[in-house]
C-alpha cells in the first residue's frame, strides 16, 4: 500500500472545522495521474499549509481512505466552510477518507518535521503547491511516530509502567490460544519469538493485563519506531523488527486458498470428522501460501472466522474471530463463500438481490429466547448503478423480524397483512441508514409497518420518531459521532465532499 499527505489550503476552506474524529468526507484529487495509485485502506496525513496569513502549517489529521476517486460533487456539510473559489460547484475526481480518531484535535508543525530524520526530504517541504503527495513506507513510519508525539500528555498515559518479560511471554501464550483482543495485523512491524511473528501491539495490549487488569486497545496506546510501546518491549527482550518485504498484501488468489481451506474444515467438522488444523496450515504453507508465515495465516483464519461470525454463522473452533479484517479482504471472502456456498452458511450470505434477501432470511434458523443473534455487518458492501445498493445479511433481516413478533416497533399496532410466506407482513429499516453510513446489525434496524416506514423517511418530524425509538428499544445504539444528513434511503448515493 502506498500512504499520502493531502494538502488544504486555508485561504480556500476550513480545515479545521472540517476535519472530525471518525467522520467519513472526501478529498480533492488534483494530481489525477495519482488516482490508480490509491488503495482503500491507505493512510493520509491531511496537512494544513500556512496560506497568505504564514499562519502555522503542518498535519492536523491522519484519515484512511474508504472510498477509491471518482467523479462527485461537494459534500453539502462543507459548503459553509469554503472561503475562496466556489469549487463545491463543480463535481471533481475525488477520493472517499474516514478520519481518525485525533483528527483535529493535535498539531504536527512542518518545524518538527523539517527537523527529524527520514522526513526533512518530504516533497511538500520544498514543493508545497500541491494538493496529493505519494510518501514512501519510511516516510510513513517516520510521521506516525511524530503524530503520536503530537498527543496530549493525558493521551499517552494508557500503558502501565513495569511490564516484564515475562508479562510479554504469558501475552504470546495467550495470543496462541486465541485470547481476545482489538488489534488488527501489523502493518510494519513484527514481534518475533521462536521463529514466530506477532502483532507488536496485540501483544503489549495483552501483556498489561497483569498491571491495568484489562487488555489495552488500539485508542489506549500507539505503535511505530518511536513509540513507547516500541520501548517497552525492546527493554522487554522483544524489539519489533520490519517486517520481510515478501509480507505484502495478500492476494485474491491467496485469500481464496485460505478460504477453501477454512471451509473444508468447517465441513469436514460438521460431518462429525476430525480436523487436523496445523496439517492444513502445514499444506498451505507447503503450496498456495508459501510466501506467508504460519502465524499469518492463522491469524488469516481468524479473520475468516470474523466474517462468518458476522452473517450469522458457526466458526471454527480454535479460530477465535479477529476483527479488523478491512473491506477488501472481507469482499473476497464474501465472494468466495457466495461462490462456494457451502451448505451451512448458503441463507446466511449477504446479498443484494431483494428478493433473493427475503428468500435466504426464510431459511435462516429462527430466533432462540436469550440468544444474542448475529453481530452483522458494520459496513456493509455496496454496488453502483444508476443507484447505489447495498448488500444485507438475511440473518439480520431475519432476527429483526422475529424480535418484531408481528408488531411494528414503533406504533405498535399488527402487521397490517400476511405476506405470501405466510408471516406477519413488516418491512425492517435501518435507524441511521445504511446510505449514510449505517451499520446492518440488529443495534440499528426496526421492524416496522409500512406506514411508519415510509413516515421514518418522509415525514416532517421523523428526527422525534427516531428517538422514540432509541428510548423504546434498548438494543438501538446511537452513533458515537453526528452522521452527515442526506436525502433518500437505504439505497441512495453516499455522501461526498471535496477540498482544495
Amino acid at each position: 500500500m502506498t500512504a499520502w499527505i493531502f494538502q488544504g489550503n486555508p485561504d480556500q476552506f476550513d480545515v479545521q472545522a472540517y476535519v472530525r474524529p471518525g467522520a467519513r468526507a472526501v478529498w480533492t484529487v488534483n494530481q489525477e495521474h495519482y488516482a490508480p495509485l490509491m488503495r482503500v485502506g491507505d493512510r493520509v496525513f491531511i496537512w494544513q499549509s500556512a496560506g497568505a496569513k504564514r499562519g502555522p502549517s503542518g498535519v492536523v489529521a491522519t484519515a484512511t481512505i474508504c472510498e477509491l476517486p471518482r467523479i462527485r460533487a461537494e459534500d453539502p456539510a462543507a459548503l459553509a466552510l469554503w472561503r475562496g473559489p466556489r469549487q463545491e460547484r463543480t463535481e471533481q475526481l475525488r477520493v472517499g477518507l474516514e478520519f481518525g480518531p485525533n483528527a483535529g484535535q493535535r498539531f504536527l508543525d512542518r518545524k518538527a518535521i523539517a527537523s527529524t530524520d527520514g522526513v526533512r526530504d518530504l516533497v511538500i517541504l520544498r514543493m508545497a503547491n500541491q494538493t496529493n503527495y505519494p510518501i514512501s513506507s519510511e516516510q510513513e513510519v517516520r510521521l506516525v511516530a511524530l503524530w503520536t508525539d503530537a498527543a496530549r500528555p493525558d493521551e499517552r498515559e494508557g500503558i502501565p509502567d513495569g511490564i516484564t518479560g515475562d508479562d510479554v511471554r504469558q501475552a504470546i501464550r495467550d495470543f496462541d490460544a486465541g485470547a481476545q483482543h482489538e488489534f488488527g495485523e501489523s502493518t510494519g512491524y513484527d514481534l518475533v519469538y521462536e521463529g514466530r511473528r506477532y502483532p507488536p501491539k496485540a501483544i503489549l495490549g495483552l501483556a498489561a493485563r497483569r498491571l491495568s487488569g484489562r487488555t489495552l486497545g488500539p485508542y489506549d496506546f500507539k505503535g511505530g519506531l518511536s513509540s513507547r510501546c516500541f520501548a517497552i518491549l525492546t527493554q522487554a527482550g522483544f524489539p519489533p523488527v520490519p517486517k520481510p518485504e515478501d509480507s505484502d498484501e495478500w492476494t485474491e488468489m491467496e485469500l481464496v486458498a485460505a478460504v477453501d481451506a477454512y471451509v473444508a474444515m468447517m465441513e469436514a467438522r460438521d460431518r462429525g470428522e476430525s480436523v487436523n488444523k496445523a496439517a492444513v496450515i502445514r499444506e498451505l504453507l507447503a503450496g498456495a501460501l508459501q510466501r506467508r508465515t504460519d502465524g499469518s495465516v492463522e491469524f488469516r483464519m481468524r479473520n475468516i472466522s470474523a466474517v462468518i461470525h458476522g452473517i450469522g454463522g458457526r466458526w471454527l473452533e480454535g479460530y477465535k474471530p479477529a476483527k479488523n479484517v478491512g473491506a477488501r479482504s472481507t469482499g473476497v471472502i464474501l465472494d468466495r463463500l457466495t461462490e462456494t456456498r457451502p451448505a451451512r452458511l448458503a441463507a446466511l450470505i449477504p446479498t443484494f438481490d431483494e428478493a433473493e434477501l427475503s428468500e435466504r432470511a426464510r431459511s435462516v434458523p429462527p430466533l432462540e429466547p436469550g440468544a444474542p443473534g448475529p453481530p452483522g455487518v458494520k459496513h456493509p458492501r455496496r454496488r453502483e448503478s444508476t443507484t447505489t445498493q447495498f448488500e444485507r445479511s438475511p440473518a439480520i433481516r431475519r432476527w429483526v423480524l422475529d424480535l418484531a413478533a408481528g408488531q411494528c416497533e414503533l406504533c405498535g399496532s399488527s402487521a397490517p397483512f400476511q405476506g405470501s410466506d405466510g408471516d406477519p407482513y413488516l418491512e425492517v429499516h435501518h435507524v441511521v441508514t445504511l446510505a449514510n453510513g449505517g451499520p446492518d446489525t440488529l443495534c440499528n434496524a426496526v421492524g416496522l409497518c409500512p406506514n411508519c416506514h415510509r413516515k421514518l423517511h418522509l415525514a416532517s418530524d421523523r428526527a422525534a420518531q427516531v428517538e422514540v425509538l432509541y428510548a423504546k428499544l434498548k438494543r438501538l445504539q446511537k452513533p458515537e459521532h453526528a452522521l452527515p444528513r442526506m436525502q433518500g434511503t437505504d439505497a441512495g448515493v453516499q455522501p461526498t465532499t471535496g477540498r482544495p
